[in-house]
C-alpha cells in the first residue's frame, strides 16, 4: 500500500475562523483548568476542616475520659482517707476535688465555646 496524502487549501477567512476557534478552545480549556484548581483547593480545605473536626472530637473524648479517671482517682483517695480517719488526707482530697472542679469547669466552658463557634446558625 502506498501513502495517502491530503492537501487542504484554506482561504483567508477559513484560516482566520480556524485560529479563532482554536483560540476560543484554549480559553475554554483555561477556564476548565481554573475550575479544577478551585475544586482542588476547596477539597483541600474540606479535608483540613474534617481533620480539625476529628481533632476536636478526639480532644473532647480525651477530656471526658480524663475527667472520669480523675473523679475515680479522687474517690479512691477519699475512700482511703475515710478508712484511715485521717483529717489531713481528707483535706488533701477536698483540695484536690476543688482543683478538679475548677479544671473541669474551665475545660467544659472551653469545649462548649468551641462547639458553639463551630456550629452553623440555623
Amino acid at each position: 500500500m502506498g501513502d495517502i496524502h491530503f492537501h487542504l487549501t484554506l482561504d483567508a477567512n477559513a484560516t482566520k475562523s480556524f485560529f479563532e476557534t482554536l483560540f476560543l478552545n484554549n480559553q475554554k480549556l483555561d477556564l476548565i483548568m481554573a475550575t479544577l484548581a478551585d475544586i482542588q483547593a476547596q477539597n483541600t480545605a474540606l479535608i483540613a476542616a474534617v481533620t480539625a473536626e476529628d481533632t476536636a472530637v478526639d480532644s473532647a473524648i480525651v477530656l471526658i475520659q480524663g475527667n472520669t479517671k480523675a473523679l475515680a482517682d479522687l474517690k479512691t483517695q477519699l475512700d482511703a482517707a475515710i478508712k484511715a480517719n485521717d483529717p489531713t488526707a481528707l483535706q488533701a482530697v477536698s483540695d484536690s476535688m476543688g482543683n478538679t472542679i475548677t479544671d473541669v469547669t474551665a475545660k467544659t466552658k472551653a469545649l462548649a465555646d468551641a462547639v458553639v463557634a463551630g456550629t452553623p446558625a440555623v
